[in-house]
Parts: C-alpha cells; structure tokens; sequence
C-alpha cells in the first residue's frame, strides 16, 4: 500500500528527467542509415548492409554500365568511396537553432551552416538555408534521429 504513495513521486522523477525534443537534439550526429524516395536503401554504416547494397546496385547497374567500359571492380570501388564519404558527414544542431552539416575532411568549402527550427507538437524540423527550406518529420529512438522527408528519409546516430 505504501508503493502507491511513492509511485506519483517517482513519475513525477522521471518525467521531470526526460529532455525535451529540442535539448536532445543538440549534439553531433552522424548518418546512420539514408533511403532513397522508393523507401530502398541507399547508406547504411553497417557492412554487411553496404554489401547487400552494392550487390543490388551491380546487378541493376552493371549491363548499363558495361558499353562504357565500367566494370563490376569499378562499380564496387565507387560505391565504397560514396559509403567512406557519407560516413564521415556530420550534423552538429545548436542551442541557437543552428546545424553545421560538415563532411569531416581537410576541405572544409563543402560544410554549410544553417538555421533550423523544431515543433515538438507537430514532431518537424525545418532546416532553412540559403537558398531552399527542408522539412521534415522526426521521431528519436534509442540514440537514434530519424528524419523523413518528401524526397529521403534518414536515421542518424548520436556521436559521443
């Protein structure tokens, strides 16, 4: 009898714990998965999820390929390079409602910074950048993001 006493005690512990959407977004985050509009995937950071990947894509691609002198090695190659590339991109999102998306190499030209709001209620992120707004709808799991949009959907990883 007495736990129902101290139930209301811990509830309120936790909720009053948990962060909002809006803190737990700040951080570096970085691709964890990538889906193409189709729903197919197009990046995973899991290897043997890349494979299967490049498997799908050389069966799809190679005869296309094939007049111009691209083969499977070659085809294999890119997509490795695309995966290593897309691996090291990094979203860095602000308490002042700024993400920096970074490709972590020594170039730095193709970084961007923009600004972005969140609406809890609605669960949207809208990213705004010079030249083109982004909308998407998101929802957190584990230590995941995960943000669709009406041309990709993408789950990121929080870095540590």
């Amino acid at each position: 009898m007495r736990y129902l006493l101290v139930l209301p005690l811990v509830l309120l512990f936790i909720v009053g714990c948990s962060k909002s959407d809006r803190e737990a977004i700040n951080g570096t985050w970085s691709f964890y998965e990538l889906k193409g509009q189709d729903g197919k995937a197009m990046y995973s950071s899991d290897k043997e999820e890349q494979k299967k990947i490049t498997d799908k894509m050389v069966k799809e691609q190679l005869a296309m390929y094939a007049g111009a002198g691209i083969d499977e090695k070659m085809i294999r190659e890119t997509f490795q390079k695309q995966f290593d590339a897309i691996g090291k991109v990094t979203f860095t999102f602000d308490d002042k409602g700024k993400v920096k998306v970074a490709g972590n190499g020594a170039d730095k030209s193709g970084d961007t910074e923009s600004k972005f709001t969140m609406d809890e209620k609605k669960k949207e992120v809208v990213i705004k950048s010079e030249d083109r707004e982004m909308k998407y709808t998101y929802t957190f799991k584990d230590d995941k993001l995960v943000m669709k949009g009406t041309a990709e959907e993408f789950t990121l990883i929080k870095k540590n």
